[in-house]
């Protein structure tokens, strides 16, 4: 069961019975409702990572499951769920957080002299609790560091 869990970002609630205030609270939590009314999630999400040529893509830390496309941007080195820049998020909440793991391919000191700065491309769609379907793309430029691999928090 903890492999679905961690797959499709589903919950376990150890509760004997139904009508326990522990179910019913962790019920309640689970379908709040945002300013318009609709559910406070999003339902079959994909998320697709792009970079610059000096960066590769080593994986996402989270509840996702890859959606196994390969490309260029990739890295050889895989951290999580690596070996591919999709993923397929089963929901999003305003509480769903994973983290995702670069590889800076070409040394900072050439980097540096090139204008120093890696892009990172975020295309997220999916389905909103109203019924449409979204689409939300976010550019990020990052200074090159010393360290071999960027961590980057999404929430």
């Amino acid at each position: 069961m903890g492999s679905l869990l961690r797959k499709t970002g589903g919950l376990s609630i150890m509760s004997d019975t139904f009508t326990s205030s522990i179910f019913k609270q962790s019920f309640q939590r689970l379908f709040l409702k945002s300013a318009d009314g609709s559910l406070a999630m999003g339902f079959n999400a994909t998320l697709e990572v792009q970079t610059s040529r000096e960066l590769k893509v080593c994986g996402m830390i989270g509840l996702c499951a890859s959606l196994q496309k390969k490309a260029a941007v990739v890295s050889e080195t895989e951290i999580g769920v690596g070996g591919t820049n999709a993923w397929k998020l089963c929901s999003l909440t305003p509480t769903t957080t994973t983290s995702l793991y670069f590889e800076v391919v070409q040394q900072p000191n050439q980097a540096a002299q090139q204008g120093g700065r890696g892009v990172i491309q975020f295309v997220t769609h999916y389905q909103h609790a109203s019924g449409q379907y979204r689409l939300r793309v976010t550019t990020a430029a990052r200074k090159y560091e010393t360290e071999l691999h960027l961590k980057i928090m999404l929430y």
